[in-house]
């Protein structure tokens, strides 16, 4: 988990994430999420649900 966590931190830029944030584009972020969670798994998920999504 912490290197997931780590990889959420370093390979998406803060710009990218408040731009995709302000246009609400949860693909976006899903996406790119998704890339960095099966990168660390044996079994890849495909898809990813947010129950509530916050940003400071």
């Amino acid at each position: 988990m912490k290197q997931i966590k780590d990889d959420f931190l370093v390979q998406i830029e803060q710009g990218k994430m408040e731009e995709w944030v302000k246009q609400r584009d949860f693909a976006a972020i899903r996406k790119a999420y998704l890339k960095i969670i099966n990168k660390h798994t044996d079994k890849p998920i495909e898809n990813l649900y947010f129950a509530s999504f916050t940003f400071y």
